[in-house]
């Protein structure tokens, strides 16, 4: 239990990929764990809990207890993550904490990252926009949440945004 159930995992599958085992990782909803592929079977161990074995049931019981879900368990949640995966659950972990102690440029750098791996996700224009306003770079932010509004005009917060947008944009002309 010396980190977080992803960067365990994590290390986990590069450690018995290493010893010819076929290990993949596991995004379960709030929790990540390690599949090993066996001849027959998939054994599912959870590196933070130390590296106990988990069955189906047990992984039902460990989403219902770290999100609360009390529905039907989805059997695709077991499926093995692409690459990506680790890492873009980690990013917005590392955004959140640098945006909670306001530690804007690393916010800044988790949040291209995940622009960088997520593409097609208009939020991440939404964040840089943000934080780059918190940063007092506001060329950067309206030009970012300019970016977020025209790919994602019908978003929950679009009305919202386009306030803080346009105030913005006042900020600035009265700056000049």
């Amino acid at each position: 239990r010396l980190g977080i159930p992803i960067s365990l995992s994590v290390i986990y599958v590069a450690v018995a990929r290493r010893a010819g085992l076929r290990a993949a990782g596991v995004g379960l909803p709030g929790h990540f764990i390690v599949r090993i592929e066996g001849d027959e079977e998939f054994l599912y161990l959870d590196p933070f809990n130390g590296g106990v074995r988990l069955d189906t049931p047990a992984c039902a019981r460990l989403v219902q207890h770290t999100t609360g879900h009390t529905g039907a368990f989805n059997l695709a949640w077991l499926n093995p993550t692409g690459p990506r995966a680790p890492l873009t659950r980690m990013l917005p972990n590392l955004r959140n904490i640098y945006v909670r102690s306001e530690a804007w440029a690393p916010a800044l750098t988790a949040i291209h990252h995940l622009l960088a791996t997520q593409p097609r996700l208009a939020s991440h224009w939404r964040d840089l926009g943000l934080v780059h306003y918190r940063n007092d770079e506001i060329q950067k932010a309206i030009y970012c949440l300019e970016a977020y509004l025209l790919r994602d005009p019908e978003g929950s917060d679009s009305p919202q945004i386009a306030q803080r947008l346009h105030a913005i944009v006042q900020e600035y002309a009265r700056q000049n």
